[in-house]
């Protein structure tokens, strides 16, 4: 796909849209047993149309860089991740209270930006839907946690979120987020806690009228802490074989009449580690503790079978986002001339597409130039802030939210629909973002 591709090819990403939005809600348990064979049709809508046109040996190029770029290293990324926080079990504390579940989410917050976001959705989840398991309401906490830990916290460092880490690699230095981003992410998290926490004590003083009842204080319990030590483990092997990505050398995958695809040693290395600190997760920690986590497989089946589609359908996306001003919408593209739109624009892509592309779009848009930029400021902050603070506005805007939604689901909380959680992001985040984009940008 040499040439930007005809935007009639995004068609299938349009449909998957829909089906992940009304099939649930129209057909529940068709969905539940099918969703499967809806995310195959929506694929082979764009595949089987690009091998006519194109012929079956661009199609497969294009497919295996795909596989081998992007969604192996997310589905490898993602299972590591639950694995390892799915061994490691903490309790304490007042149970269910509004004051306890926004410590729990002030938690995530932090160990967003240190641990990635996806690192600390995974380690923050389970204690928070213990805390609330006994509660009447608890759907606003996890749409809540998606929000604040699984988006808008990692937007402090590198390692927070795969935006900035990008930034990183193109020259952005690893503070220039901290010091310049700090205050859009501050105001962002003190707002949405404390709505969360006037949200979560109506409810609280609703259920205890209702009931009559207290709920008891947890001991203090911590098990499977050798994680801990693997969950380090996976965020110096990400940074280090992205560092060390510059460095060594990469071969390649020939198909004959087809561009070349590079494969670097460095991210062979990097899946590899991955991998091996899964099975040391999985082998050293002891059976009870998952059992007591409630830990299986389903929810990162689902995203592995959603997500094959989402990378699929999005190919052709990709490659216009990538032509820029000489794609099909060069138009839009050229009238992105403001931080504000930059803002908004990185950040509605974000929500529905990807955050990482978007954020790369956008900054070479911006001229690419890092040193230029930092000392800009302004710009390469709204791209930046909005890469990471909206990609909460769908289940699909990262790729942590779909899987929490799945945990949350299999512990017997009635999530929203895909519609319901844009309303409630609309609702909540976008007046927030507007007042974001007015403050900084």
């Amino acid at each position: 796909m040499a040439t930007p591709p005809s935007i009639l090819y995004g068609l299938p990403f349009a449909g998957l849209l829909l089906s992940v939005a009304a099939i649930p809600q129209l057909a529940p348990r068709f969905w539940e047993r099918r969703h499967g064979w809806v995310v195959a049709f929506w694929s082979l809508s764009f595949s089987l149309p690009y091998v006519a046109a194109h012929g079956f040996l661009s199609a497969l190029q294009l497919h295996l860089d795909t596989l081998l770029h992007d969604y192996l290293p997310f589905l490898v990324l993602i299972a590591t991740l639950d694995i390892t926080a799915g061994g490691l079990y903490f309790t304490g504390g007042e149970p269910g209270n509004p004051v306890g579940n926004t410590l729990l989410l002030g938690l995530g917050i932090l160990l967003a930006s240190l641990i990635g976001t996806t690192g600390a959705s995974m380690v923050v989840i389970r204690p928070v839907l213990r805390s609330i398991s006994n509660r009447t309401h608890r759907a606003h906490t996890v749409v809540f946690f998606i929000f604040l830990v699984s988006n808008i916290g990692g937007s402090l460092t590198p390692i927070g979120n795969p935006p900035l880490f990008l930034g990183f690699l193109h020259g952005v230095d690893f503070l220039w987020p901290l010091s310049h981003c700090a205050g859009p992410m501050l105001l962002c998290t003190a707002i949405l806690l404390c709505l969360y926490f006037a949200l979560d004590s109506r409810y609280w003083r609703i259920e205890r009228k209702a009931h009559k009842v207290e709920l008891q204080r947890l001991p203090l319990d911590v098990r499977g802490i050798g994680n801990v030590l693997v969950m380090l483990g996976i965020a110096c092997t990400v940074l280090g074989t992205s560092l060390l990505a510059k460095f060594w050398p990469s071969f390649s995958i020939a198909i004959p009449g087809q561009p070349a695809i590079p494969i670097g040693c460095a991210d062979l290395l990097r899946d590899g580690l991955l991998v091996a600190l899964a099975c040391v997760s999985f082998l050293s920690t002891a059976h009870g503790v998952r059992q007591a986590n409630r830990f299986s497989w389903g929810p990162v089946k689902e995203v592995a079978i959603l997500f094959a589609g989402i990378f699929v359908t999005l190919i052709p996306l990709v490659r216009i986002l990538e032509a820029g001003r000489d794609g099909p919408l060069a138009g839009l593209v050229a009238a992105i001339d403001t931080p504000v739109k930059f803002f908004w624009s990185t950040g509605i892509l974000s929500g529905f597409l990807d955050n990482a592309p978007s954020y790369l779009l956008f900054f070479h848009v911006a001229g690419g130039n890092a040193p230029h930029l930092m000392r800009e400021a302004t710009t390469l902050a709204a791209i930046t802030c909005g890469a990471s603070f909206m990609g909460g506005i769908s289940y699909i805007g990262n790729a942590p939210n779909m899987l929490v939604k799945a945990i949350a689901q299999e512990n017997g909380i009635r999530m929203p629909s895909f519609l319901g959680y844009t309303a409630w992001s609309m609702g909540v985040l976008v007046p927030l973002f507007v007042l974001v984009g007015i403050l900084f940008f």
